[in-house]
């Protein structure tokens, strides 16, 4: 399946002209001034994202999502990033995937070698029977590696609490809301692979701190290469796994392949 993202930055620059000659001596010319004019105020950008991917053959599947990022970066102090995706497909007719996602984060210190962090996350995946799932999680990165703006290698490790609300089937002696606490380690890897083209790699595990088969798995590999300062084409592959799903929920393993356009505004 394919998931589309875009990435739009507008600069102004506005230079001003040699005063007119009012004398026969003609006036030293001002000096040029180049201002730029940003659509976000300093330190903020944004990046939308949005695709809908249409394959047809023994089986027929639509896949529409979107999504957004805006992040805030103030000083060497803390980096502040919201983000939202929302995603909705079909294969045949009947609904595969259907889920929304809501996320904040702030990392302290972003540029030192070691980040503690706070964030807290929501969800909701009507076909995995996800009513509603909060998680809230305080941890530190130690950066390996962050020599430029656009290379970082980084490990994390935080303690992580969730609620989550599940539907479940009828008879069902389970409970409806579960809480549980978990470990949730991360990696971490940015790098540029030449002028214009981004490697991007991300790797999440969160076990139960009581039971360490009941865990959420993530892998998303990116590849972006740059055709303007505006556009950008993208690749990427995520991998999820929940172990243990709700009750009735027969899958525990979803793949996503995407590949199209990203846009981003500062």
């Amino acid at each position: 399946m394919q998931l589309v993202g875009a990435a739009l930055t507008a600069v102004i620059l506005a230079d001003s002209a040699p005063p007119p000659v009012v004398a026969p001596v003609a006036a030293d010319p001002a000096p040029p001034a180049a201002a730029s004019a940003a659509v976000l105020p300093p330190g903020w950008s944004a990046t939308g994202e949005f695709s809908y991917t249409d394959v047809t053959g023994n089986t027929s599947v639509a896949l529409l999502a979107s999504g957004f990022t805006l992040k805030r970066v103030r000083d060497a102090r803390y980096e502040l990033e919201l983000g939202g995706l929302v995603r909705y497909g079909e294969a045949d007719g009947a609904a595969t995937v259907e889920n929304y996602v809501g996320s904040a984060r702030v990392r302290f210190a972003p540029a030192g070698a070691v980040s503690p962090y706070v964030s807290a996350g929501w969800q909701r995946d009507v076909v995995r029977g996800i009513r509603a799932r909060f998680a809230a999680q305080a941890g530190a990165e130690a950066n390996l590696v962050r020599a430029a703006k656009d290379r970082r290698v980084a490990v994390g490790l935080a303690l992580l609490r969730d609620v989550e609300s599940r539907s479940l089937p009828p008879g069902s002696p389970e409970p409806e809301t579960v809480s549980r606490s978990r470990l949730s380690a991360n990696l971490t890897v940015q790098l540029p692979l030449r002028d214009g083209v981004n490697f991007e790699h991300r790797m999440l595990m969160e076990p139960a701190t009581g039971d360490f088969e009941d865990y959420f798995f993530l892998s998303r590999t990116a590849v972006r290469v740059g055709l303007t300062r505006v556009v950008a084409l993208q690749t990427s592959f995520q991998f999820d796994r929940d172990n243990i799903p709700p009750p009735g929920v027969e899958f525990r393993d979803e793949r996503t392949l995407s590949a199209g356009i990203l846009l981003s505004v500062r």
